[in-house]
């Protein structure tokens, strides 16, 4: 794994990002922004376009603020405007997640809070930085036969399913968690997420140990049980391989922060990363904690992961030249990831070719059940290579006009 990258070529825009969400880690000295500020010349355009594709606002205007002198005023109000705004959504998530999991609670339903609740509700990973942590949603994990108790007390709060022009079949027999939103008095909406797995469906059970290793914390007034930190690094690992941003420097933050502030049992971690086939899973957001905030991995554990060399290159290489886009192409970075985090080839091919038709028809921004839309499913392999052809072939264009001028 590479532990040195050289950052020289990103832009100092870029630069800054880094600087802040290292500082949000505690990786670095957040002393630093102010000298990287008045040293360089920023494109403020640019440097928002990162801020919110990787959803760290709230931190850059903790940090900023420190220099009005430095800021345009615009670029200050806009970043403090985002950050009272995410602290009043923050307020209402927290009070509506606790709202869920003791009403959960209270019919005896064992549930655990993921992601952004978690983080929320266990003050001892981000301590009292938790409020500059975006959510758009509330995830709650529950045992698989207690869901459908579990959607009853979601609608006994006034939460309606929200199955975003999918059938209901597909979310409970394809998928792994249900929507459900809710508007209050005011018309504000907030969604929360019911899972019953961490992952799509698979014949090997994952994590088998996580309600018997789950902790105890105080979070919003309550003693809560929340995923071990183990198995909460999984869980992040395992998201990094949805369609969407498994880039996000929000996500690689709250890795790393489990990673710095946790004594971590890594005999757990490789038995299981070997027993569920999710080594480079798990080692793709170790990788990202090195290289992006410079974190000791223990060599022991990086070697029982057992990563082909190549294959830490190309994720290596990956990191580097993606993270910093500003406006990625997520559906080109998935396909070019897809085989990149799974440890064989069979995986990733045969979630290609078994596909869903609703993540078909997502992933390409089809209606789902329009007749185009199954035509296309049907001969989904000739339009998977659509896209690569259609690259290949713009390239070779422009070298060609290029060499003809």
């Amino acid at each position: 794994m590479k532990k040195s990258p050289d950052w020289e070529g990103l832009g100092p825009e870029a630069k800054l990002v880094l600087l802040i969400v290292r500082s949000l880690a505690g990786c670095c000295n957040p002393e630093l922004i102010g000298g990287f500020l008045e040293k360089n010349q920023l494109d403020w355009a640019k440097l928002n376009r990162l801020l919110a594709y990787h959803e760290i606002y709230p931190g850059a205007y903790i940090f900023l603020k420190k220099y009005p002198w430095l800021l345009p005023v615009k670029e200050l109000s806009f970043l403090e405007d985002n950050f009272y705004a995410n602290l009043s959504l923050l307020a209402r998530m927290q009070q509506e997640a606790v709202k869920i999991l003791s009403a959960l609670e209270a019919k005896n339903i064992p549930a655990l809070p993921l992601k952004g609740a978690f983080f929320l509700l266990d003050a001892s990973v981000y301590g009292d930085q938790a409020y500059l942590r975006p959510m758009q949603d509330i995830d709650i994990l529950v045992k698989k036969e207690d869901y459908p108790r579990a959607q009853v007390t979601l609608e006994s709060l006034g939460y309606e399913k929200a199955l975003h022009g999918d059938k209901e079949e597909y979310w409970l027999k394809q998928n792994y968690h249900m929507a459900f939103v809710k508007k209050d008095c005011f018309g504000r909406g907030c969604m929360a997420e019911v899972h019953w797995a961490l992952d799509y469906p698979r014949k090997a059970a994952l994590l088998p140990q996580l309600w018997e290793r789950t902790k105890k914390i105080e979070g919003g007034g309550k003693t809560q049980e929340v995923l071990s930190c183990e198995d909460s690094i999984f869980s992040l690992a395992l998201h990094q391989r949805r369609f969407g941003k498994m880039l996000l420097l929000k996500s690689a933050c709250d890795a790393a922060l489990l990673l710095k502030n946790s004594r971590l049992d890594w005999d757990y971690f490789t038995l299981e990363a070997q027993r569920a086939g999710t080594r480079t899973t798990l080692y793709f957001v170790l990788a990202q904690a090195q290289i992006l905030f410079g974190l000791a991995i223990p060599s022991a554990v990086l070697k029982k992961l057992r990563i082909p060399r190549y294959k830490q290159e190309l994720i290596a290489n990956f990191i580097f030249r993606n993270t910093f886009q500003e406006q990625p192409d997520l559906r080109g970075l998935y396909l070019k990831a897809h085989f990149l985090l799974y440890d064989g080839f069979a995986e990733p091919l045969k979630a290609a070719f078994s596909v869903p038709r609703e993540q078909f028809a997502k992933f390409y921004k089809l209606p789902p059940y329009a007749f185009k839309t199954g035509i296309l499913y049907n001969l989904r392999w000739f339009y998977f290579l659509k896209e690569p052809f259609k690259r290949l072939f713009k390239k070779r264009g422009k070298k060609q006009s290029f060499s003809g001028g």
